[in-house]
Protein backbone atom coordinates (compact mmCIF):
# COMPACT_ATOMS: atom_id res chain seq x y z
CA UNK A 1 0.00 0.00 0.00
CA UNK A 2 1.65 3.21 -1.04
CA UNK A 3 0.64 6.28 1.47
CA UNK A 4 0.54 9.62 -0.66
CA UNK A 5 3.09 12.18 0.79
CA UNK A 6 1.42 14.60 3.42
CA UNK A 7 1.47 18.39 2.81
CA UNK A 8 4.10 19.03 5.50
CA UNK A 9 6.32 16.58 4.08
CA UNK A 10 6.14 18.04 0.64
CA UNK A 11 7.04 21.55 2.22
CA UNK A 12 10.02 20.20 3.82
CA UNK A 13 11.20 19.21 0.54
CA UNK A 14 10.34 22.39 -0.99
CA UNK A 15 12.33 24.25 1.64
CA UNK A 16 15.48 21.75 1.40
CA UNK A 17 15.87 22.12 -2.41
CA UNK A 18 15.76 25.99 -2.07
CA UNK A 19 18.34 26.29 0.42
CA UNK A 20 20.29 23.91 -1.64
CA UNK A 21 19.82 26.03 -5.02
CA UNK A 22 20.70 29.03 -2.57
CA UNK A 23 23.71 27.54 -1.26
CA UNK A 24 24.67 26.56 -5.38
CA UNK A 25 23.66 30.48 -5.84
CA UNK A 26 25.85 31.99 -3.42
CA UNK A 27 28.92 30.17 -3.77
CA UNK A 28 28.60 31.49 -7.66
CA UNK A 29 28.07 34.63 -6.80
CA UNK A 30 31.13 35.04 -4.41
CA UNK A 31 33.36 33.08 -7.28
CA UNK A 32 32.01 35.70 -9.18
CA UNK A 33 32.96 38.26 -7.53
CA UNK A 34 36.83 37.19 -7.19
CA UNK A 35 37.25 36.48 -10.42
CA UNK A 36 35.86 38.93 -12.03
CA UNK A 37 37.88 41.57 -9.84
CA UNK A 38 41.18 39.67 -9.24
CA UNK A 39 43.58 40.25 -12.15
CA UNK A 40 42.37 44.18 -12.23
CA UNK A 41 43.53 44.47 -8.65
CA UNK A 42 46.55 42.66 -9.00
CA UNK A 43 47.25 45.05 -11.77
CA UNK A 44 46.42 48.07 -9.57
CA UNK A 45 48.53 47.23 -7.28
CA UNK A 46 51.31 46.34 -9.44
CA UNK A 47 51.07 50.10 -10.38
CA UNK A 48 51.19 51.03 -6.68
CA UNK A 49 54.54 49.45 -5.68
CA UNK A 50 56.15 50.36 -8.91
CA UNK A 51 54.71 54.36 -8.88
CA UNK A 52 56.26 53.89 -4.79
CA UNK A 53 59.51 52.36 -6.35
CA UNK A 54 60.14 55.58 -8.30
CA UNK A 55 58.32 58.31 -6.04
CA UNK A 56 59.13 57.85 -2.18
CA UNK A 57 58.60 61.24 -1.83
CA UNK A 58 54.92 60.86 -2.71
CA UNK A 59 54.75 57.27 -0.54
CA UNK A 60 56.35 59.36 2.64
CA UNK A 61 53.68 62.86 2.07
CA UNK A 62 50.64 59.66 1.85
CA UNK A 63 52.38 58.33 4.97
CA UNK A 64 52.54 61.31 6.89
CA UNK A 65 49.07 62.15 6.52
CA UNK A 66 47.93 58.61 7.29
CA UNK A 67 50.32 59.43 10.97
CA UNK A 68 48.56 62.67 11.31
CA UNK A 69 44.96 61.87 10.58
CA UNK A 70 44.81 57.89 11.83
CA UNK A 71 47.85 57.20 14.07
CA UNK A 72 49.87 54.17 14.60
CA UNK A 73 47.59 52.34 16.55
CA UNK A 74 45.15 51.56 14.23
CA UNK A 75 44.62 50.48 10.47
CA UNK A 76 42.68 53.14 8.08
CA UNK A 77 39.34 52.46 7.26
CA UNK A 78 36.63 53.75 4.96
CA UNK A 79 35.63 56.34 7.74
CA UNK A 80 38.65 58.06 7.08
CA UNK A 81 38.87 58.28 3.26
CA UNK A 82 37.51 61.58 3.01
CA UNK A 83 39.79 63.07 5.19
CA UNK A 84 42.73 61.30 3.64
CA UNK A 85 43.08 63.79 0.50
CA UNK A 86 46.50 62.58 -0.40
CA UNK A 87 45.91 59.40 -0.57
CA UNK A 88 42.86 59.50 -2.68
CA UNK A 89 44.94 61.53 -4.95
CA UNK A 90 47.77 58.75 -5.02
CA UNK A 91 45.07 56.22 -5.20
CA UNK A 92 43.54 57.89 -8.58
CA UNK A 93 47.02 59.07 -10.00
CA UNK A 94 47.58 55.29 -9.73
CA UNK A 95 44.56 54.67 -11.89
CA UNK A 96 45.06 56.92 -14.29
CA UNK A 97 48.85 56.28 -14.57
CA UNK A 98 49.21 52.82 -14.72
CA UNK A 99 45.84 52.06 -16.86
CA UNK A 100 45.18 48.88 -15.55
CA UNK A 101 42.93 48.00 -19.22
CA UNK A 102 43.90 50.43 -21.71
CA UNK A 103 40.98 49.17 -24.30
CA UNK A 104 37.59 49.24 -22.74
CA UNK A 105 34.63 45.94 -23.38
CA UNK A 106 33.05 46.41 -27.04
CA UNK A 107 30.29 48.01 -27.99
CA UNK A 108 27.89 47.21 -30.55
CA UNK A 109 25.95 50.30 -31.96
CA UNK A 110 22.14 50.05 -32.38
CA UNK A 111 22.07 52.71 -34.92
CA UNK A 112 23.84 54.95 -37.09
CA UNK A 113 25.73 57.16 -35.25
CA UNK A 114 27.67 60.58 -35.86
CA UNK A 115 31.26 61.39 -33.87
CA UNK A 116 33.50 64.19 -34.77
CA UNK A 117 32.00 64.72 -38.37
CA UNK A 118 32.54 60.77 -38.94
CA UNK A 119 29.96 58.30 -39.46
CA UNK A 120 29.95 55.65 -37.79
CA UNK A 121 27.20 52.91 -38.95
CA UNK A 122 24.58 50.70 -37.18
CA UNK A 123 25.94 47.26 -35.99
CA UNK A 124 29.83 48.48 -35.80
CA UNK A 125 32.29 47.36 -32.94
CA UNK A 126 33.33 49.97 -30.54
CA UNK A 127 36.25 49.98 -28.19
CA UNK A 128 36.70 52.82 -25.97
CA UNK A 129 40.22 53.85 -25.76
CA UNK A 130 40.58 54.25 -22.36
CA UNK A 131 44.80 54.87 -22.20
CA UNK A 132 44.05 57.66 -24.89
CA UNK A 133 41.39 59.30 -22.62
CA UNK A 134 43.80 58.52 -19.39
CA UNK A 135 46.17 60.22 -21.73
CA UNK A 136 44.08 63.54 -22.43
CA UNK A 137 46.86 66.56 -21.89
CA UNK A 138 43.60 68.77 -22.02
CA UNK A 139 43.09 67.28 -18.44
CA UNK A 140 46.22 65.89 -17.51
CA UNK A 141 48.92 67.93 -18.01
CA UNK A 142 52.29 66.06 -18.21
CA UNK A 143 50.13 62.78 -18.96
CA UNK A 144 52.95 60.47 -18.43
CA UNK A 145 54.26 61.79 -15.18
CA UNK A 146 53.06 60.05 -11.90
CA UNK A 147 51.87 63.51 -10.24
CA UNK A 148 49.49 62.71 -7.45
CA UNK A 149 49.10 66.38 -6.60
CA UNK A 150 47.24 67.11 -10.33
CA UNK A 151 44.51 65.45 -8.17
CA UNK A 152 44.41 67.64 -4.83
CA UNK A 153 41.90 70.50 -5.93
CA UNK A 154 39.16 68.80 -6.81
CA UNK A 155 39.38 66.95 -3.16
CA UNK A 156 39.95 69.74 -1.16
CA UNK A 157 37.07 72.00 -0.44
CA UNK A 158 38.52 75.30 -0.17
CA UNK A 159 35.61 77.55 -1.45
CA UNK A 160 32.47 76.53 -3.02
CA UNK A 161 32.79 75.67 -6.40
CA UNK A 162 31.31 76.78 -9.64
CA UNK A 163 29.43 74.16 -11.82
CA UNK A 164 32.19 74.17 -14.48
CA UNK A 165 34.79 73.66 -11.58
CA UNK A 166 32.57 70.66 -10.31
CA UNK A 167 31.75 69.20 -14.30
CA UNK A 168 36.33 69.56 -14.97
CA UNK A 169 36.50 67.25 -11.22
CA UNK A 170 34.00 65.03 -12.84
CA UNK A 171 35.66 64.43 -15.98
CA UNK A 172 39.01 64.06 -14.07
CA UNK A 173 38.25 61.26 -12.17
CA UNK A 174 39.63 58.35 -13.59
CA UNK A 175 36.93 56.26 -12.30
CA UNK A 176 34.61 57.69 -14.63
CA UNK A 177 36.89 55.42 -17.32
CA UNK A 178 38.61 52.71 -15.85
CA UNK A 179 35.38 51.13 -15.20
CA UNK A 180 33.98 51.08 -18.72
CA UNK A 181 30.82 52.47 -19.83
CA UNK A 182 27.04 52.14 -20.39
CA UNK A 183 25.42 48.65 -19.39
CA UNK A 184 28.99 47.19 -19.48
CA UNK A 185 30.32 49.16 -16.93
CA UNK A 186 31.68 47.16 -14.57
CA UNK A 187 28.93 45.71 -12.16
CA UNK A 188 30.79 45.74 -8.78
CA UNK A 189 32.96 48.93 -9.68
CA UNK A 190 31.80 50.38 -6.16
CA UNK A 191 33.24 46.93 -3.90
CA UNK A 192 36.52 47.31 -5.86
CA UNK A 193 36.85 50.95 -6.01
CA UNK A 194 36.28 50.59 -2.03
CA UNK A 195 38.70 47.24 -1.85
CA UNK A 196 41.76 48.49 -3.58
CA UNK A 197 41.41 51.92 -1.74
CA UNK A 198 41.81 50.34 1.34
CA UNK A 199 44.72 47.85 0.74
CA UNK A 200 46.81 51.24 -0.61
CA UNK A 201 45.52 52.65 2.57
CA UNK A 202 46.92 49.99 4.97
CA UNK A 203 49.62 49.36 2.82
CA UNK A 204 50.89 53.13 3.13
CA UNK A 205 50.58 52.99 6.68
CA UNK A 206 52.01 49.81 7.87
CA UNK A 207 54.92 49.15 4.80
CA UNK A 208 58.14 51.30 3.89
CA UNK A 209 58.04 50.27 -0.16
CA UNK A 210 61.78 50.77 -1.71
CA UNK A 211 64.86 49.88 -4.44
CA UNK A 212 65.97 45.95 -4.12
CA UNK A 213 69.61 45.87 -3.29
CA UNK A 214 71.88 43.04 -4.67
CA UNK A 215 73.90 41.29 -2.33
CA UNK A 216 76.99 43.72 -3.05
CA UNK A 217 74.66 47.02 -1.90
CA UNK A 218 74.04 47.51 -5.69
CA UNK A 219 70.86 49.24 -6.02
CA UNK A 220 68.16 47.01 -8.80
CA UNK A 221 66.57 48.95 -10.97
CA UNK A 222 63.09 47.50 -11.52
CA UNK A 223 62.43 46.58 -15.24
CA UNK A 224 59.08 47.06 -16.60
CA UNK A 225 57.72 44.88 -19.08
CA UNK A 226 53.62 44.81 -19.56
CA UNK A 227 52.98 41.14 -21.75
CA UNK A 228 49.78 40.29 -21.07
CA UNK A 229 47.90 42.25 -24.13
CA UNK A 230 44.01 42.80 -22.03
CA UNK A 231 45.49 43.52 -18.47
CA UNK A 232 48.02 45.42 -18.22
CA UNK A 233 49.82 43.71 -15.50
CA UNK A 234 53.69 44.16 -15.36
CA UNK A 235 55.92 41.16 -15.46
CA UNK A 236 57.46 40.04 -11.92
CA UNK A 237 60.13 42.73 -10.70
CA UNK A 238 62.19 43.01 -7.43
CA UNK A 239 61.54 45.25 -4.74
CA UNK A 240 62.13 45.60 -1.05
CA UNK A 241 58.99 45.88 0.84
CA UNK A 242 59.25 45.90 4.92
CA UNK A 243 57.06 47.21 7.91
CA UNK A 244 57.43 50.39 8.84
CA UNK A 245 57.70 50.03 12.90
CA UNK A 246 57.07 47.42 15.96
CA UNK A 247 53.85 48.45 15.77
CA UNK A 248 53.01 48.27 12.07
CA UNK A 249 54.05 44.88 12.30
CA UNK A 250 52.04 44.00 14.74
CA UNK A 251 49.25 45.37 12.91
CA UNK A 252 49.61 43.67 9.85
CA UNK A 253 49.57 40.15 12.24
CA UNK A 254 46.28 41.34 13.58
CA UNK A 255 44.82 42.08 10.38
CA UNK A 256 46.12 38.73 8.67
Amino acid sequence: MIQKRGPALEEEEEKEREKEEFEFDLKWAANSMYSGSIDTTITTISHFLLAMLAHPGAQSRAQAEIDSVVGGERLPSFEDRERLPFVEAVYREVLRWGVPVPLNLPHRLMEDDVYKGMFIPKGSMVFGNIWAMLRNEALYPEPDAFKPERFLADLEEKHEKTEEEREMERRRDPKRYVFGFGRRQCPGMNLVDSSIWLVIACMLATLDVSKAVDERGNVLEPEVKFENPIFRVPSAFKCDIRPRNARALELIREGA
